[in-house]
């Protein structure tokens, strides 16, 4: 009796320690955007699931992509890849993704610029949750003046509301020349009314197992 009260109250501990997943779409018409995700279940490694697989870029085409490169912290392949699923942001603090390029590779009719736009996948309230998209390198034939970031509430970011912005776009035959960026998602500290709420939800378990050992 006593391992299953700590065992519930250990999965107690862990989910209110974990924050909601999310997923963002960045990508406009005629684009190769990329998704950015957090979830419970994922890990910041490579997970060998059919998101974690490269894309494929072709030329003549613009395209969004997070870049990972094999090593300690990557197990899989070196490319750039569509989606890019995390674990967990911790309530109060933030994960990063980085880098993530933007290129256009060999030719393309798009100009200078690129409106894109940011739309969550998933439904849910995100109250306090900021996203912050940051350019780190963008190529000097651009001559962009800016603005160097963008920030954005999670829970303002809706299918019928999104968020559009603008992006410069090089033309390169390399993409890692292309414009370098990194997004930063930022979850508040929960209400203690809520982890009350939350802890409240596994009295009921706990009676019950009481019950049943009764």
């Amino acid at each position: 009796m006593k391992y299953l009260l700590f065992s519930t109250f250990a999965v107690g501990i862990m989910i209110l320690e974990m924050s909601p997943g999310f997923a963002v779409s960045f990508g406009s018409y005629g684009v190769g955007g990329i998704v950015v995700s957090s979830w419970w279940a994922a890990t910041d490694g490579y997970d060998g699931t059919p998101f974690d697989m490269p894309a494929w870029v072709q030329s003549g085409h613009v395209y969004m992509g997070s870049y990972h490169e094999n090593g300690p912290s990557w197990s899989g392949p070196t490319g750039f890849y569509e989606y890019d699923i995390r674990a967990s942001v911790p309530w109060g603090g933030s994960t990063t993704w980085d880098p993530i390029y933007l290129w256009a590779q060999d030719s393309s009719s798009v100009g200078d610029r690129l409106l894109a736009r940011a739309v969550p996948f998933e439904g849910g309230s995100f109250p306090g949750w900021r996203l912050v998209l940051a350019l780190d390198y963008v190529p000097e034939s651009l001559n962009w003046i800016g603005p160097w970031q963008y920030e954005f509430l999670l829970g303002d970011i809706t299918v019928g509301n999104p968020q559009y912005f603008t992006l410069p776009v090089p033309t390169v035959s390399n993409p890692l020349d292309g414009v370098r960026m990194h997004l930063t998602a930022y979850a508040p500290i929960p209400e203690p009314s809520s982890l009350a709420a939350l802890g409240l939800g596994f009295v009921p378990v706990v009676w019950r197992l009481r019950r049943r050992r009764k």
